[in-house]
């Protein structure tokens, strides 16, 4: 037993300490034990120890910095290739894991986020599981369940803001009182909304966001209590909310508190419901208990509510569900990348090393031991891989900025991405890491060599080290084709995407929105004349070629529907009733937009509301209702209570009104005369670049009226643009991971053959000598560099088949295992392995046979 204690403190000095150590001072040791008693004797001499040990082990490790310092310092250009390699594959993972971390992984900013859940209104039979909720089923939800701790409803506001650049629009929000309160927000400056404050004519106060207190009033602590008015009408400051970034209403600069009456019919929807559970309680539970109260309410409501229930979400994954799959395929892409450069970094160590051996069986010889080596490979490479990764967080922060100043669309907690402290905890993890996995080969490889074999000029290590770089070039070309394939997937998804149509011609239209608001356009009189003198003057604009307006359009996100009847057609009640789309258009809408009419007429001037009310329905609607019938000369008649029928005059083709890549809806379209909105969107076709119209429109909308903002003013080009940014973004940043890896293969499989090349100088020079031909060692060493490359692809193919099918979930109208991806990139990766081979063989041929047989 006392040995064993002496053994374990002999342990904790460098190795060339224990021989002092043993014999005559391990039986003083043992003496002493008996005669003090071991526990005494270790507590006086343990610390001791242990200080001494800790100072020859710095000095130890400060002795193996410093000559891996000289080491590099004499090496400028093998020490550049593998640093610049390593900020590639490290930058890489510090930059997406700076999105993931943003995105998924960082903690909403609301007091235990995790029991923040958001509900909508579902209904099976029409396929729509979220839908908004109206103010009646709400209150019933809030009232009756037991499993929340609290429930609030938010719906989207917008208001008029006059500045020194003219009036504009400001986001805002309207939210029941108990809100903030519910998400555990609390204003920094002034107080929260009052439950009195959900009435009419005390709602006229407002909360800011901390963007909108900077930016719009320059931090001004005296805000609270100010009177703004907006949109013709008073408002009193009475909070401003701290500075979070919220997931919420992330875009909203002030809020309102929302009057409802929950006394009024249940056809209306447009709640969106948050609620906070109770503690110990799951979303199963919760979700079970609503789907009794929706139950209870189908039978107290049957012509609402039969057929609708309640869905339930935690907050979580609403926000970064749609994200999850494409960010974690690009985790592992990275992930890949990396793999590649240490697998390509090793290889250079190894070869270096191979330069090397003589010097270090020299070394061995002289009494290093392997540990000693070992620990001063490694030393080395982890020094390279942290200075790599210091160059790769530099590389990541400049990818990062550009990502966030493209704003890829729908791309959740953009402003959240950032290189924070943990970002650089994870580089910092994954630069030892790196340097501790490609620099375990190669010291193991110094080590294992024989002193003897080596000073006598042996191959045999050599053969042992080539095939080590061989398995590594395999490793290399089975990863890089994996991403190849990936993003080959993603391109070829990404193409069959943008090349779907929409149902209408983007090219040269210019759009923007109209929000006619306050006590002026209270009338719809005062909006028809608005629209109706609005598009005269812009049609008259040189460039110009027409002008319409529509209230939701398509691709832009904003979307309304409604319930109808079907002349001759009774239904149950209103939740049985069939529901279509709802838009509303002015004359020329459809000729603007170059929408294909199939059947029928356009909406027209004539169409007003002294006239017979129609409409125009999509190809989909006219299938879905009148399937086998012709839909032209039917009549209908919307949900809401003394509407008048409505006949069909036009059929018009199908567009892609929610994305490019979504179902397409039943859809009904209503003249504007007839069915006048606060709210429009004008496109406007041109003959010229549609921007540079933009201030001669501003222009013609302020002398109408001076106070009118005009918003969201972008070309249709731009909107298509942002609708496929993020599967843009997606294929863009796996086909520069791929290529980066196709690179790193073919320098790889490069230095192999050099490496193979020079090894076999002597043998290649005797097959010269004994008459074979050029052509013949050039395909020699062709062959055995095509050899490694189908190896790996082989690998890669295998891989690829086993891994695609996580990427399956982000593709368009693309198989997960697509044949002609996969020849293609397996037909790619063959090319620049032969191409990368060719220069070595080249070299191959030029060998000198006297030369060559004079080193033997």
């Amino acid at each position: 037993m006392l040995r064993r204690v002496y053994s374990f403190l002999l342990h904790l000095y460098p190795s060339h300490y224990r021989e002092e150590f043993g014999g005559e001072m391990q039986q003083l040791f043992l003496d002493r034990c008996r005669a003090e008693g071991t526990l005494r004797v270790c507590y006086e001499t343990l610390p001791d120890l242990a200080v001494t040990a800790c100072k020859e082990h710095m000095d130890t490790l400060r002795r193996d910095l410093l000559y891996s310092l000289r080491a590099i310092a004499r090496n400028p250009g093998f020490a550049t290739v593998v640093l610049l390699t390593l900020a590639l594959g490290i930058g890489a993972n510090t930059a997406v894991f700076s999105v993931v971390k943003g995105v998924l992984l960082d903690p909403f900013p609301y007091k235990d986020p995790e029991r923040l859940v958001q509900l909508y209104e579902k209904r099976p039979k029409q396929g729509r599981v979220r839908n908004v909720v109206s103010a009646p089923d709400f209150g019933d939800w809030k009232s009756r369940n037991t499993v929340f701790e609290d429930m609030a409803a938010l719906t989207g506001a917008a208001f008029a803001v006059n500045t020194a650049e003219g009036s504009q629009i400001v986001q805002a929000a309207r939210v029941t009182s108990n809100f903030f309160h519910m998400l555990g927000v609390k204003p920094v400056l002034g107080r929260d909304f009052l439950p009195e404050e959900e009435t009419a004519g005390k709602d006229r106060v407002l909360i800011l966001s901390h963007g909108a207190w900077q930016h719009r009033f320059g931090g001004d602590r005296s805000i609270v209590g100010r009177r703004l008015t907006l949109g013709g009408a008073p408002f009193e400051v009475v909070g401003v909310l701290p500075a979070i970034t919220h997931v919420i209403g992330a875009e909203v600069e002030m809020w309102q508190p929302l009057v409802l009456d929950t006394r009024t019919g249940r056809g209306g929807h447009f709640l969106n419901v948050y609620a906070r559970l109770k503690p110990g309680v799951t979303t199963a539970q919760a979700r079970s208990e609503m789907d009794v109260i929706s139950a209870q309410l189908e039978r107290q409501y049957p012509d609402e509510n039969t057929g609708h229930g309640a869905n339930l979400f935690s907050l979580s994954d609403e926000v970064t569900d749609k994200v999850r799959p494409a960010l974690t395929v690009l985790l592992g892409a990275v992930g890949l990348l990396l793999l590649i450069a240490c697998a390509n970094v090793a290889n250079l160590f190894i070869a270096r090393i191979a330069h090397h051996q003589r010097e270090i069986s020299i070394r061995t010889a002289l009494g290093a031991g392997a540990g000693r080596l070992i620990r001063q490979i490694i030393t080395e490479t982890v020094l390279l891989s942290v200075a790599g990764g210091a160059v790769g967080v530099l590389l990541a922060h400049w990818g990062v900025r550009a990502l966030v100043a493209a704003n890829p669309g729908n791309l959740p907690r953009l402003a959240n991405i950032a290189i924070d402290t943990d970002v650089l905890l994870f580089t910092s993890a994954v630069s030892v890491g790196a340097g501790l996995l490609f620099g375990l080969l190669p010291a193991l490889h110094a080590t294992r060599a024989r002193v003897a074999d080596t000073l006598k000029q042996s191959s045999r290590n050599s053969t042992a080290r080539g095939m080590s770089r061989r398995l590594l070039v395999v490793v290399e070309v089975a990863l890089a084709l994996i991403l190849l394939v990936g993003s080959g997937l993603m391109l070829r998804s990404f193409t069959r995407l943008a090349a779907v149509n929409p149902g209408f011609d983007a090219a040269r239209v210019l759009t923007f929105d109209v929000p006619l608001m306050g006590p002026r356009y209270a009338k719809p009189e005062s909006k028809r004349a608005f629209l109706l003198e609005a598009s005269t003057r812009i049609a008259q604009l040189p460039g110009v070629a027409s002008v319409a307006g529509v209230n939701a359009l398509p691709l832009s996100g904003r979307d309304s529907g409604t319930n109808f009847v079907i002349e001759g057609r009774p239904a149950a009640g209103y939740s049985m009733l069939p529901n279509g789309r709802y838009r509303v258009v002015t004359p020329g809408y459809f000729e603007t937009l170059r929408i294909p009419l199939r059947a029928g007429r356009f909406p027209a001037a004539s169409d007003n509301d002294s006239s017979p009310y129609v409409l125009v329905i999509n190809e989909t609607m006219a299938r879905q209702y009148w399937h086998g019938e012709d839909p032209i000369g039917k009549r209908i008649a919307l949900s809401r209570e003394q509407d008048k029928p409505r006949q069909i005059v036009g059929i018009v083709s199908d567009v892609k009104h929610y994305a490019l890549d979504g179902e397409t809806r039943p859809e009904m379209y209503f003249p504007y005369a007839q069915e006048p909105q606060s709210s429009m969107t004008m496109v406007l076709r041109t003959t010229q670049d549609p921007e540079n119209l933009i201030a001669a429109v501003r222009r013609e909308i302020m002398r109408i009226d001076k106070d009118q903002p005009v918003a969201k003013v972008r070309t249709y080009e731009q909107i298509l643009s942002t609708s496929v940014a993020q599967p843009r973004l997606y294929s863009t940043l796996l086909t520069i991971f791929s290529t980066i890896a196709l690179l790193l293969a073919a320098v790889g499989i490069y230095g192999v053959m050099s490496f193979a090349v020079g090894q076999r100088t002597q043998e290649m020079g005797l097959r010269m000598a004994l008459g074979a031909g050029a052509g013949s060692v050039q395909t020699l060493v062709l062959k055995e560099g095509i050899v490694l490359a189908s190896l790996g692809i082989g690998a890669g193919l295998l891989g690829a088949f086993l891994l695609t099918g996580a990427i399956e979930a982000i593709l368009f109208e693309t198989e997960a295992t697509d044949p002609a991806t996969f020849v293609a990139s397996a037909l790619l990766l063959i090319v620049i392995a032969t191409t990368a081979c060719f220069i070595p063989a080249r070299r191959a041929t030029r060998v000198d046979p006297i030369i060559a047989l004079r080193g033997e």
